[in-house]
């Protein structure tokens, strides 16, 4: 069996989404009808619990499957007779990160939502895309036996709370130039299920008690990118209110990266031959064309990566603010403080033996020599514990906390509001230690699906959180009453987020400007 901590890593290390009549608003907050509730393609029948009812495994789209892989989603099939929306729908297809063994499938289009039993009024609507790379995670993925998405207690707090299952790795994101549409559409397949997943939500959230002129798009990791792209593409537009980025990254990558990578795996795969290969491609088994985008070498940091292929994403994310040419909705972005204490491991070997050389060397790989030298002087490895530290540092300011810096400043710019987070809680009981303030351990908090180990100040400090997300939802605005003040992000203003929370200014500035300046 595996043991806790291997159990965490797994899921960290996967860790490098109208008003409607008066009539039918009244049906929503009816007490007969709690449990049964209306879509646009058929009724669903939910669970109750103590406070909220949840209604799981709801289809948003087709399967996209025989013509419709590598395609965008279509709606789903009506159905007649009440869906018994009571159980997880399947994972989507990806390799397991330990065995390698293919699970999950393709047909994985489905959402879920909470709703508190008592609505008095429509309700903000949270709607969660999940990390994981864009190549593995669920919507009911699962630590220590605990769904770490149950949106239960962000229901509680008055939310209507929807988490959903997107493509992933090949599936989501293979741009390969023969797949490509009238419109221009190469790759971000995954982009235009949350896009269909959100066109769901707003058609159908007032039947739950939800107010669909106030949506809130938020994501953790490559959910956090996804949600920088639905900011920026033209697609998205109106379909949500406010965003909140966790832990997010530029990652979105050219065509020019793009194709190279999906002519890889296409070859692995033995569909070599340009005129056939979009047949080839959707004919492929699922297991294979997994296995081919695990062994091309070259597409495995990039098959998750959104793509500019200027229909779902025309330009960069920041190039998108800094310009205007995006959706202008108030944001929240934020970071944790060691990101790649957890996070490391996906992105280089380091082994237990890492040294001085080992560091120099990875930093000459990434950069170059000329830049590295500099990277070196800036963080040279004595200044830290270890070797494998000064690595940390140097991606947690390049990768994190200078991205976060740079797109909350565009934003305000652009005259945006925009609030900028540091998560800096390292857990109370010593088992968390290691991981510092790491890459996704701010999700408990958010979810209030925190462990029994917890102590009494960290379930405090989770409610905290959720109230200033609730706050957000509600308004735009992290204002919550007996709690610290969250200023906007001008001249670099931050909320440091922790058991006792203050805004304080200029994060790692020093370090900044000089990948600025690089």
């Amino acid at each position: 069996m595996m043991d806790g901590k291997k159990r965490l890593g797994k899921i960290l290390r996967g860790h490098l989404g109208v008003a409607t009549a008066l009539v039918t608003a009244v049906l929503a907050f009816a007490p007969a009808s709690r449990a049964q509730t209306k879509t646009p393609y058929g009724d669903v029948e939910g669970i109750e619990h103590s406070s909220t009812i949840s209604y799981l495994g709801i289809p948003y789209a087709a399967a996209p499957i025989g013509a419709n892989r590598f395609a965008p989603p279509l709606p789903p099939a009506k159905w007649t007779k009440p869906l018994a929306a009571r159980s997880f729908g399947p994972a989507c297809a990806q390799l397991d990160l330990l065995s390698k063994k293919m699970k999950g499938q393709e047909d994985c289009l489905t959402l879920n939502i909470w709703r508190p039993k008592a609505i008095a009024r429509p309700l903000p609507v949270l709607v969660f895309i999940h990390g994981g790379g864009n190549t593995i995670g669920t919507s009911a993925e699962e630590i220590f036996g605990k769904k770490l998405y149950d949106g239960t207690k962000l229901a509680e707090a008055g939310n209507i709370v929807v988490t959903l299952n997107y493509r992933l790795g090949p599936f989501g994101f293979l741009a390969h130039p023969a797949l490509k549409t009238a419109d221009g559409l190469q790759g971000n397949y995954a982009i235009l299920d949350q896009i269909s997943a959100l066109k769901f939500v707003k058609a159908s959230v007032a039947d739950f008690g939800g107010n669909p002129d106030q949506i809130t798009v938020f994501g953790e990791s490559a959910g956090a990118i996804n949600t920088l792209v639905l900011i920026a593409s033209p697609l998205a537009q109106g379909l949500f209110q406010r965003a909140i980025i966790q832990s997010g990254f530029l990652s979105e990558v050219p065509l020019a990266t793009a194709e190279p990578q999906a002519f890889a795996i296409a070859s692995s795969a033995g569909c070599r031959d340009d005129a056939n290969a979009a047949t080839c491609l959707r004919n492929l088994s699922t297991e294979k064309l997994l296995s081919a985008a695990s062994k091309s070498s070259s597409a495995l940091l990039g098959i998750g990566s959104p793509t500019i292929d200027g229909y779902v994403l025309k330009s960069g994310i920041l190039e998108s603010i800094r310009f205007k040419r995006y959706n202008r909705v108030p944001v929240i972005i934020g970071t944790n403080r060691d990101e790649f204490r957890t996070l490391l491991s996906a992105v280089v070997e380091t082994g237990p033996f890492f040294s001085r050389i080992d560091y120099e060397n990875v930093l000459v790989n990434y950069f170059g020599r000329a830049k590295s030298e500099a990277i070196l002087a800036e963080y040279p490895s004595d200044k830290y514990a270890t070797p494998k530290r000064a690595l940390e540092e140097v991606l947690n300011d390049h990768m994190s906390h200078c991205p976060a810096r740079a797109i909350s400043r565009a934003l305000i710019e652009a005259g945006t509001p925009a609030y900028r987070y540091v998560f800096t809680h390292t857990g109370d009981n010593p088992f968390y230690a290691p991981y510092g303030a790491g890459h996704a351990l701010e999700l408990p908090f958010v979810f209030g699906t925190l462990g029994l180990d917890r102590s009494f100040r960290e379930y405090d400090f989770s409610q905290t959180v959720r109230r200033y997300w609730s706050a957000f939802a509600e308004s735009g605005n992290p204002l919550v009453k007996d709690q610290p003040l969250w200023p906007p992000a001008a001249d670099d203003i931050y909320l440091d987020l922790a058991p006792k929370s203050a805004a304080k200014t200029g994060f790692h500035n020093e370090k900044c400007d000089f990948w600025d300046a690089l």
